[in-house]
């Protein structure tokens, strides 16, 4: 049996790719959109849920932070609705979820990590702030970089292994000694009492 070749139907006036009944190879054509450059217009008129999977590794600034090498098959998924409540004015829900490796701070091996964030981004209030020759209709934003700032934001200040689970000579010293040893205190007087009974 030879090898199986998908049939491409011919080009339609009308046909999209988000249609209903289109194949999984067109839709995946519609990936993408968290890499664009958007005017808060053009975010306005993305009706349809953004819903791309791309590797960690084309987050470098996440990955830096992350200080481990990840897994070539380590994956970011992104789920964003967006909602215009005006030409100029949406608003973004949805999550961010990645399965990568961190540093644990005890041993500094990896750590596997479970990452789901929630969204909820408004624009352009999220990026006015206070600035008041802000203009919304001259911004561009890319998608992607608010994804990657927000899973930086979620990385822990001090992920480590549970004290079972800690591996390496670093780890167990760290582990042994995580009791607080407090020195016996040191007086002038501690040589007193010797020296009086040989009197």
């Amino acid at each position: 049996m030879g090898p199986r070749v998908m049939s491409i139907p011919e080009e339609k006036e009308g046909f999209t790719f988000d249609m209903p009944g289109a194949c999984k190879y067109y839709t995946r054509l519609m990936n993408g959109r968290l890499k664009r450059n958007y005017s808060l217009a053009e975010l306005a008129t993305l009706t349809a849920p953004v819903e791309e999977s791309l590797s960690v590794k084309e987050l470098p600034r996440f990955v830096e932070a992350l200080a481990v090498d990840q897994l070539d098959d380590a994956l970011v998924h992104c789920e964003l609705n967006v909602t215009a409540e005006d030409s100029l004015k949406v608003r973004i829900t949805g999550q961010i979820t990645a399965n990568v490796l961190t540093q644990c701070q005890r041993c500094l091996e990896g750590l596997p990590l479970e990452i789901a964030v929630p969204v909820e981004w408004r624009l352009p209030e999220d990026l006015q702030g206070t600035d008041e020759n802000f203009k919304a209709h001259e911004i561009e934003l890319r998608l992607l970089d608010w994804v990657e700032d927000d899973l930086q934001l979620s990385i822990p200040l001090f992920a480590k292994h549970a004290d079972d689970q800690c591996g390496g000579e670093l780890g167990n010293s760290y582990v042994a000694s995580d009791e607080e040893h407090v020195p016996d205190a040191v007086t002038p007087f501690d040589g007193l009492k010797d020296l009086l009974s040989k009197q």
